[in-house]
């Protein structure tokens, strides 16, 4: 069976955006998570989330963050106009610069009056196994009027 997974922004809150990732394994939806990435900024590299489309997840690690995923155009190559774009740990927007977060929830952490993902190490251990090395990430936006 193939596994998609589709990231749904539903939110832009000031200079983030929140959103649903869901994993599903051919029709079936396996698991939900949260999303925290940054607002659109027009795809400029560290301060902007990724254009919609179709992309590739592809298993990588790093000293950084160790197992993570890649983002990737279809074809191998970078995210038009970015490079390593990546789904990686972390709690807080000052942690994206560019990439995408997971979480378990959305909720201020920090008390700056912005929400932030909690769970994010457990979360993407989870993602790491349900999610082959490689896999489609499909990005949409909600029309503002359905959030």
């Amino acid at each position: 069976m193939t596994v998609t997974t589709i990231l749904t922004r539903l939110h832009e809150e000031g200079p983030q955006t929140l959103g649903h990732l869901r994993v599903y394994d051919g029709v079936h939806e396996k698991y939900m998570c949260c999303i925290l990435e940054p607002s659109w900024q027009w795809n400029q590299p560290s301060v902007s989330c990724i254009p919609e489309g179709t992309y590739q997840l592809v298993r990588r690690a790093s000293d950084k963050y160790g197992a993570h995923f890649h983002i990737q155009g279809l074809y191998g190559d970078e995210v038009p106009g970015r490079s390593l774009i990546l789904l990686h740990h972390g709690n807080y927007r000052k942690n994206t610069r560019g990439c995408m977060l997971p979480g378990a929830q959305f909720t201020d952490i920090d008390g700056d009056g912005y929400r932030d993902v909690n769970s994010s190490k457990n979360t993407l251990q989870y993602l790491l196994q349900i999610i082959p090395n490689r896999s489609l990430l499909k990005v949409v936006t909600l029309p503002t009027e359905l959030v």
